[in-house]
This record gives structure tokens, C-alpha cells and sequence, in this order.
């Protein structure tokens, strides 16, 4: 029986690397550091911003090289490349720090609303962003599981925290499933 297959990965594997891998958030900074560091950036400014309020950021900015539309497209949002390990240097002779692919998921691990702003060379500036919670999947079932947890017990803090991220997620997006419009106007 020698069958071939192919190995398939679920969208929600981003989340299992950035949120369940990256634990610690200082070695997620350290893994955007790297990322600015292999992006032969001379200066890094990280900034933290209203933590101990309820709308808290962070942001990261550097004097690098910045992503071109191409590299965002083809190396970016590309899990898994190679890139890095046939480039050993950098265009200014740094060696490569960041050669597992891991800086993108240190920014799932640190927010789940990110705006990456580049500066390319021979490029407009542009930005993009990305909503994290669109990898776990909307799923009526488990929404209705967190809101009867939440009825019972108004402390439930995974529930709610799961619930805040599936409705933002939601609403930005401007695309509500009527089952999930008609469980909301419940």
C-alpha cells in the first residue's frame, strides 16, 4: 500500500504558534528585534502604550530595509520559506538572526489586531493589516458553548475573552452569518 498524500495545515496553526508556542512576550519582542535586526535596521523603538487601560498597544518600529509588496505576498505571509537560509546575509553583511520564521507569529502572540506599516526603497509606503482571530474560525456551536458558560457564571474569563475576539473579529469584517446576527438580537 504505497499511497502518496499530502500534508495539509488548518489556518488555526497560526494561532497554535503565535498565542500557544509564545508564551513569554519579551521573546516575542525579541523576535521582531531580530526581524529588524535582519532587516539591517540601526535603531529600534519599541513603545508600549495604555497598557494598564483597556485599549493597550504596542508598536515596534525600525530604520530598516522595509518589505516590498512581493516580500509581504511571497515571503511574509508564507509559513515556512526558505528564504533566509539561502540568503545567509544581509544586504548590509548581517548574518541572518531570524532563519525560523517565528517574528510573524511573535506579533499573533503580543496583539490580535496588527497594523505593519512598510517602507520599502523603491516602493510607496503601504501598510496592511491583520486580524489574528480570522485563523480560528467562526463556529456557531462554540460561541453558543461560551455564552451559556458566561450565563452561568458572569467571572468566566476564557469565555469572555473568546467571545470579545470572535465578535470583533465579526464586526470588522462586515460579513455576520445570519445565525450568528439572529444569536446577537437574541
Amino acid at each position: 500500500m504505497n499511497e502518496l498524500f499530502n500534508l495539509s495545515v488548518s489556518a488555526r496553526h497560526v494561532g497554535q504558534m503565535g498565542r500557544e508556542l509564545m508564551t513569554n512576550s519579551v521573546t516575542s519582542l525579541v523576535e521582531l528585534v531580530k526581524n529588524s535586526y535582519d532587516a539591517d535596521a540601526e535603531g529600534v523603538k519599541i513603545t508600549f502604550n495604555n497598557i494598564l487601560s483597556g485599549e493597550p498597544s504596542i508598536s515596534v518600529m525600525d530604520t530598516g530595509t522595509g518589505m516590498t509588496r512581493k516580500d509581504v505576498f511571497k515571503k511574509w505571509a508564507v509559513i515556512g520559506t526558505n528564504n533566509k537560509l539561502k540568503s545567509l546575509y544581509s544586504p548590509k553583511g548581517r548574518k541572518q538572526a531570524g532563519k525560523k520564521g517565528i517574528g510573524r507569529f511573535s506579533v499573533e502572540s503580543l496583539a490580535e489586531m496588527v497594523e505593519i506599516v512598510s517602507f520599502p526603497e523603491n516602493e510607496k509606503p503601504f501598510k496592511f493589516k491583520i486580524n489574528w482571530n480570522k485563523y480560528e474560525g467562526l463556529d456557531i456551536n462554540s460561541i453558543k458553548q461560551r455564552l451559556e458558560l458566561l450565563k452561568k457564571d458572569g467571572n468566566h474569563k476564557d469565555s469572555a475573552h473568546f467571545l470579545k475576539r470572535q465578535f470583533e473579529f465579526i464586526l470588522l469584517n462586515h460579513k455576520i452569518p445570519n445565525e450568528i446576527h439572529n444569536l446577537i438580537s437574541e
